[in-house]
């Protein structure tokens, strides 16, 4: 009887989907802590953002700049896209895989962008970013962290309620029409919500 040899698993790339307030990198920060797995050699923590940390209570003013020129959004979405090809396929992101590393990524760029646009001073047709979202490469698995809508205000008072209110209803419908999408509430402890998606992450893994 032959033994068969058990296929090496790579760690999977999950994606935090989520409006401001949600909690994306507090819950992120602490699975890096505390998330443990025999699969795993370490953890890699990928933000959108490589700028200098921002104050905890600092103004979000992105709403109050006038969007980029179509040309200026159009090329600044391939350019980011030809670097996330290359990271996933060839650079640093295959190379943390190929050593075992599991990447949590803090809000996946297009998907993000076609949701709030203004957040990122995008002018160009929404339509061309849904694409480039669709296109691989792709996140193992998308978790979006989600909490009722007064809370959300309550952490993030700068944005409108009627503005969150929609991008929750879109985060949600995105959610449901992605495979290996989860939904989890954080309006719960934040020890309840890292051992929920530690249980996610592992249910792949195996």
């Amino acid at each position: 009887m032959k033994i068969r040899k058990r296929k090496k698993i790579t760690p999977p790339i999950i994606a935090f989907l989520g409006t401001d307030g949600s909690g994306k990198s507090t819950i992120i920060d602490a699975l890096k802590d505390s998330f443990l797995a025999p699969q795993i050699t370490g953890v890699f923590i990928h933000h959108r953002s490589k700028g200098l940390p921002k104050p905890e209570n600092e103004i979000i003013l992105h709403q109050e700049k006038p969007p980029h020129s179509p040309i200026l959004s159009v090329g600044k979405i391939i350019i980011r896209f030809s670097k996330w090809f290359y990271s996933y396929y060839i650079g640093r992101w295959r190379k943390l895989r190929q050593e075992g590393f599991l990447i949590l990524q803090d809000r996946p760029y297009f998907y993000d962008m076609a949701i709030d646009p203004i957040r990122y001073r995008y002018g160009g047709p929404i339509k061309l970013l849904w694409l480039f979202a669709k296109l691989p490469p792709q996140a193992d698995v998308y978790i979006m962290l989600d909490a009722p809508t007064e809370i959300l205000l309550t952490r993030k008072q700068e944005i409108p309620e009627k503005e969150l209110i929609r991008q929750q209803s879109h985060y949600k419908k995105l959610t449901k029409s992605l495979p290996k999408s989860h939904i989890v509430s954080t309006d719960q402890p934040l020890e309840k919500v890292v051992n929920e998606i530690s249980q996610i992450i592992i249910s792949y893994l195996s």
